[in-house]
Order: C-alpha cells, then sequence, then structure tokens
C-alpha cells in the first residue's frame, strides 16, 4: 500500500498507448487510451479518526473512504462501527465499496468487517446483482476485494463460519501481504485490481 503526502494517482495504459506516436492522430489516440484507464481520487471521507478507544458522538474507530472518478470506493482500515459510520453518511453508498485496505489486524483497525460485511451484502446485492452476471460459479457482482497483512484471511473465514456462515451475496477476493514485504517497505501494486473494479 502506498501513501503519498498531495496528490495521489494510479493509472495503467494499454499496449496500445505504449506505441511509438508519431502523427497528431496517434497522439489523440494515446491521450484517450490513458484517459480511459486513469484513476484519480475524487475525495477522502474520514469515517473515525480515533484510537483504541471511541470517542461517542464524537470520533469513531479508524477508517476512512477514498472515492474515485470510477464510481468505486476503498476503505482504509474498519474499525468497530465503522458500517453505522458509513449509513450517516451523505457522501458515500455501502454498495460503492469495493475494495477494502487493513493497515494491521488490530482491533480498533479490523474489528469492524464482520459487521460491514454483512451490510455490504444487503446494500450490494440489490445495487450490483443485475449489472455484472455470474461467471465460472461465483455469486453475481463483483467480488469485494479485502487487503491486509497475512492472516486477514484466517481471521474473516474464521468468523464468518463461527457467526452462522457466509451466503452467496458476493465473492471475497483476498490479497494477502507478507511480513517480508511489510518490513521491506516494499510497494504493493493494485492498480489492476482498482481498475477491474470500476
Amino acid at each position: 500500500m502506498r501513501r503519498a503526502c498531495g496528490g495521489l494517482q494510479f493509472f495503467c495504459q494499454s499496449a496500445a498507448a505504449q506505441r511509438p506516436m508519431s502523427g497528431r492522430r496517434e497522439v489523440k489516440e494515446k491521450h484517450h487510451a490513458h484517459a480511459q484507464h486513469e484513476y484519480r481520487i475524487d475525495r477522502v471521507v474520514f469515517l473515525g479518526t480515533a484510537s483504541a478507544t471511541p470517542v461517542p458522538g464524537k470520533r469513531n474507530m479508524s477508517s476512512l473512504c477514498v472515492a474515485g472518478n470510477n464510481g468505486s470506493v476503498i476503505m482504509v482500515d474498519c474499525g468497530e462501527g465503522t458500517q453505522h459510520q458509513l449509513k450517516v453518511s451523505t457522501a458515500l453508498k455501502a454498495s460503492k465499496v469495493d475494495m477494502i485496505l487493513i493497515t494491521h489486524l488490530h482491533g480498533d483497525h479490523c474489528f469492524g468487517l464482520f459487521g460491514l460485511i454483512y451490510s455490504l451484502a444487503d446494500a450490494r446485492g440489490a445495487a450490483h446483482a443485475e449489472e455484472r452476471p455470474a461467471c465460472d460459479g461465483a455469486p453475481a457482482g463483483h467480488p469485494l476485494i479485502l487487503v491486509g497483512p497475512v492472516g486477514l484471511r484466517a481471521m474473516v473465514e474464521q468468523v464468518l463460519a463461527a457467526s452462522g456462515g457466509w451466503g452467496d451475496a458476493f465473492h471475497i477476493r483476498f490479497i494477502e501481504i507478507s511480513q517480508g514485504k511489510h518490513d521491506a517497505r516494499e510497494t504493493v501494486d493494485l492498480t489492476d485490481a482498482i481498475l477491474l473494479q470500476g
């Protein structure tokens, strides 16, 4: 996960856009191909900025959302009570949350995941079921992508299994980042995952 001060921009160039360009028409095609694959941040919404203990009525547990120009929403951390903050937000829709990035597995950064996943199933079920048909036996709609340290998948699957199982409202795709990559401060490129969701 990359953190940056100032503007943050993801982009992907298609093979056609990477060819050498010589004429005016080709330059126009290159610009068009680049624009089709560019992801820009539209807004950042803080859902919680508290630490290990929430401040009722003032500060929720750690969570923020990044809304992009492609309509998708990427959440960073999901502390307890995040689904409540998301529901009262006038700037975001739960059905648009496509990806959740968990910085680490301390409870104040991830205990809100379980309730939020069930809320997203309700919100996304109606919003996305008709947009994207099921393929390869996967549930209808696009997957929710959960990105975080190794152990995230086991934690989520165990809690969902212990609490009655997980239906087929949508597929959950996990991207786990090894401790070695974390320690080395390696960049994890999520560009393709972001662009596929839009």
